[in-house]
């Protein structure tokens, strides 16, 4: 994931736009990044499609293979940014309107990008898709539901806390922990007293699951929108995705 200096996230939408105007990062705000050798790189977009930037700077991602218009070389900045120079020497730009053009002759704050690795590590703020699109809602003194939908409210959204041990806590905005029952039971509770310690499982395929201190794997329901940690293995139901809120 790719943000800019105005914090918004770069997206490829489905016709191939490039934009930095996104308050959130989901699937289409995710790339696969390619090595190419010699310090170059491709973008490969969440729809299969690189991402190029013509000799006159315009952006697009509907490239089906890498051409030259998709190399890119990363140059790191003394803030921890990055900055991409395209296959011509210009900048990848991203302005405040979310217009991204690849025609700078230099960089300067509008040139630098901050890299967010979801596999590395998950961001402090964020909302938790299921594998069948609804988004995990937690009321307040009650159930935890996967009824959720964009746009998103506190019930959606989740403070995170990393632990030392490696699990996190996960905290709504209204103020209270997603914890696990003895019996695989999620809810909104205010006190946190190591029942709210999950451990985040990413698979192959891209997506991940938890696991709780009980041991089970939280799970979705995709009719009844019921949410359980009580699954002793991976199943389809068990697989979410992150996305990246502010």
């Amino acid at each position: 994931i790719l943000q800019s200096h105005h914090k918004k996230h770069v997206v490829a939408e489905l016709g191939g736009g490039i934009f930095a105007n996104r308050l959130w990062a989901d699937c289409w705000e995710k790339f696969s990044v390619v090595e190419l050798g010699e310090g170059s790189v491709a973008f490969k977009s969440y729809h299969g499609y690189y991402l190029t930037a013509s000799m006159l700077g315009l952006m697009t991602a509907t490239a089906t293979e890498v051409v030259d218009d998709a190399h890119f070389n990363v140059e790191h900045r003394d803030s921890g940014a990055i900055a991409l120079k395209t296959a011509y020497g210009k900048y990848v730009a991203a302005e405040p309107s979310g217009v991204m053009m690849g025609n700078r002759e230099g960089v300067d704050d509008w040139e630098e990008f901050e890299v967010i690795d979801m596999a590395d590590k998950w961001p402090d703020h964020v909302a938790i898709k299921s594998i069948f699109g609804t988004y995990l809602r937690a009321y307040p003194h009650g159930a935890l539901k996967a009824d959720g939908f964009w746009p998103f409210d506190d019930l959606e959204k989740f403070q995170v806390t990393h632990h030392d041990d490696g699990t996190i806590s996960l905290r709504c905005d209204h103020g209270e922990y997603m914890v696990v029952g003895d019996d695989g039971m999620i809810h909104a509770s205010s006190s946190a007293s190591g029942t709210e310690h999950f451990t985040v499982v990413h698979l192959p395929d891209g997506n991940f699951t938890m696991q709780s201190h009980t041991g089970g794997y939280v799970w979705a329901h995709q009719r009844d929108f019921e949410v359980k940690a009580d699954f002793d293995k991976v199943h389809e139901w068990a697989k979410f995705q992150v996305v990246m809120v502010y």
